[in-house]
């Protein structure tokens, strides 16, 4: 039939945005009633620089609500150590000393093993997850095998491992998942090398299948987080699925959908009913088949019809599902609507990695009656990671256009309100906001990576005063934290402090320039970067457009101004291996490659002949199966720069516009299978015909 082909393309394509899905907004978490909490790494320097030198052979963090702490074994030349280390207040609940250890055996070693703290980095990086905790490790000594052993977690997984302490090789890495430890215990504790944590992150990502010693080199080509792999064909999506029911019906209402898994016959089932009929349907969602279509004629759609123009479809519902669990590839399992003509319901389940939704909503309001969430179900893992997410989860307040291409704007009267409206369009919870100055962003044209950290929103600001719109979306977030991109210059301290007085927490990011700006939010990614991405700080447009593959990916996005390196700067790079340039020559001067070149970094360019080329020059290095795509007007930073978070979680390109469409532009979008795009910014920014001939060049 003529749909099928078109109905597998785009299941197909639609997949490929959701395995890029892995980094996305985080779903709704309690909020925590317990301080920060001390980060591993920050203990294990507290005990040596106490000791004076030495090892720490044990330390494990051991959680009770009330006195969280750090404990373990350290020893030097006559002294064995047995510490307890407050992980709340940093205070020390036990310092024993002994006399008897295995010193003199150890030290001769200690020069050629790797430390501690490298042995947790190796653990980390080999996860794949940056926000990985280590909440034990031990140093097993053998003159002629000494190894580092422990565990760790990040959300529903559990990394067991084996570290030869001499190469750095791993001996074992053993993944177990369904474990919840992570968001019970040990969510606000810094991860090694961190930040301090405030939301719990809650994506998994599955492990590093290399196992190179610590000091091999990481691969400087970029990388793609994955999904698991699906063990069989591309299944169909639930809102297609609901579609061809409601196709072969003639119309109707679904009453009922359910995807129910069997590796050899996957299928959708339910029931589906019009006047006359009640169906009982089965359709095969690896080959988009009918295995039934039983009718019958008792049904009471006398009683359902006369409310059905006042009450939100089934997709609808779904879509709301998805956008209130944050994560744009949420799944939606199973979805009944139960009539009852006073108060008509949708209810079901829906999954994301390691999370389940069970949902009520109210089907003339769309308000939802409940949404319980419950951790370390895997079943999407399991079960559904090569089945679709729900494509309803992507449309919003477009009109129509041609060839399918759903359109949504997003937009307000002016920057701060469009900056809302991508906000609320991106976002159903947010414990974290970032605040920008919204007339001079340069400060935070490097924020986007941090911003993804921590799942938060990125609003703006005049600077003096707190504009009423935003002060509201910060409470419709439910944040409990605001942080300050720049100084007090950009940010006035009456805005500080009437945010504290709101009851929330504040905290400022600044350097003394953008350029120490964008080094200290380098910084605060976590681990020591071994890539980066370097742009023009004085035009630095460029960044827009590899600000959600940076984002996405948590590479650090760093300013020069085109001829030399600010010194900050330069220190991040001292554990760099690879850096992408985004610019020509006139935006970074062909010496400074040079001179970084030298540093035995290995550098690449990604340039157009403008702005706007480059933007193309981005989509086609990193965007080879897109989808979706973002667009903004290249004349003023402000748009584009509060949808980057957007664009991170669709893993899609944000494209910069001007006038009419490019022969460049215009080639990409044909080599792709556009089915959504989002226009950022109003009419004056991006003009209606020019969103039509976009989506005309997409077909």
């Amino acid at each position: 039939m003529k749909w099928s082909k078109s109905i597998l393309k785009h299941t197909a394509k639609a997949l490929l945005v959701a395995m890029t899905f892995v980094t996305l907004m985080s779903p709704i978490v309690a909020t925590a009633q317990t301080p920060t909490r001390l980060a591993p790494d920050v203990a294990r320097k507290m005990v040596i620089d106490r000791l004076g030198g030495g090892i720490v052979q044990k330390i494990e963090y051991a959680y009770d609500d009330t006195k969280p702490q750090y404990k373990g074994e350290a020893l030097i030349k006559g002294k064995k150590i047995v510490f307890e280390l407050n992980a709340n207040d940093s205070t020390w609940a036990k310092w024993d000393v002994g006399n008897s250890n295995d010193w003199d055996e150890i030290a001769p070693v200690l020069p050629s093993i790797k430390t501690m703290d490298q042995a947790a980095a190796s653990v980390i990086q080999k996860s794949g997850n940056p926000g990985t905790f280590i909440q034990k490790i031990d140093y097993l000594h053998d003159s002629s095998e000494p190894m580092y052993q422990g565990e760790a977690f990040y959300t529903g997984v559990k990394y067991s491992f084996e570290i030869d302490a001499k190469t750095g090789a791993f001996k074992k890495f053993d993944v177990s998942r369904g474990d919840e430890t992570f968001v019970e215990k040990y969510w606000n504790v810094a991860p090694s090398g961190g930040a301090p944590v405030t939301t719990p992150p809650t994506t998994t990502q599955p492990p590093a299948t290399n196992d190179k010693p610590i000091t091999e080199p990481a691969p400087t080509t970029p990388s793609t987080p994955t999904t698991p792999t699906a063990p069989s064909a591309l299944r169909l999506a639930p809102d297609v699925a609901r579609q061809m029911v409601i196709e072969r019906l003639g119309g109707g209402i679904v009453q009922k959908i359910e995807y129910a898994y069997d590796d050899t016959n996957p299928h959708y089932k339910g029931e589906a009913l019009i006047k006359g009929k009640r169906i009982v349907f089965e359709l095969n969602a690896a080959n988009s088949t009918w295995s039934k279509w039983d009718v019958g004629n008792s049904n009471d759609w006398d009683e359902i019809a006369p409310i059905l123009s006042s009450i939100i479809t089934m997709d609808q519902a779904a879509a709301n599902v998805i956008q209130k669990s944050g994560n744009a590839g949420t799944f939606i399992q199973k979805i009944d609507y139960l009539h009852d003509s006073s108060e008509p319901i949708y209810q079901g389940e829906a999954f994301y990695i390691g999370v389940k939704y069970s949902f009520e909503i109210y089907a003339k309001t769309g308000e939802f009656k409940k949404f319980d969430i419950s951790r370390g179900d895997e079943t999407f893992v399991e079960k559904y990671a090569n089945v679709a997410p729900s494509r309803s989860g992507l449309s919003g307040s477009g009109g129509a256009t041609p060839a399918g291409v759903k359109e949504t704007r997003l937009s307000g009267d002016n920057r701060y309100k469009t900056a809302v409206a991508i906000s609320k369009q991106r976002l159903a919870k947010a414990d974290v906001v970032l605040l920008a100055n919204g007339i001079s962003q340069i400060d935070a044209l490097t924020a986007a990576p941090y911003a993804q950290m921590h799942k938060a929103p990125l609003l703006l600001t005049g600077g003096k005063i707190l504009e009423g719109e935003v002060k509201a979306e910060i409470g419709r977030l439910g944040a409990t934290k605001v942080i300050l991109i720049g100084g007090t210059g950009s940010i006035d301290p009456s805005i500080d402090q009437a945010l504290r007085s709101s009851g929330l927490i504040v905290e400022r990011v600044q350097g003394s320039n953008r350029y120490q700006t964008s080094a200290v939010l380098a910084s605060k990614l976590g681990s020591k970067p071994e890539r980066v991405f370097l742009v023009n700080g004085i035009s630095a447009v460029d960044a827009l457009g590899i600000g959600p593959y940076a984002a996405q990916n948590g590479i650090p996005v760093l300013l020069t101004n085109g001829n030399d390196l600010d010194d900050e700067v330069e220190n991040m790079l001292a554990s760099v291996r690879s850096i992408t340039v985004i610019g020509g020559e006139g935006s970074v001067k062909n010496a400074l490659v040079d001179q970084l070149r030298a540093k035995g970094i290995a550098v690449e360019r990604i340039f157009g002949s403008n702005r706007y080329q480059t933007s193309v020059s981005i989509a086609k290095t990193y965007y080879k199966n897109a989808d979706v795509a973002l667009f903004a007007t290249g004349e003023v930073l402000a748009d584009g720069l509060t949808g980057t978070g957007l664009a991170a979680d669709l893993g899609a390109p944000l494209l910069l516009v001007k006038g009419g469409v490019s022969a460049e532009l215009s080639a990409y979008l044909k080599t792709q299978s556009i089915l959504q795009v989002f226009i950022l910014g109003g009419t004056g920014s991006v003009p209606a015909a020019l969103v039509q001939a976009l989506i005309a060049a997409s077909k």
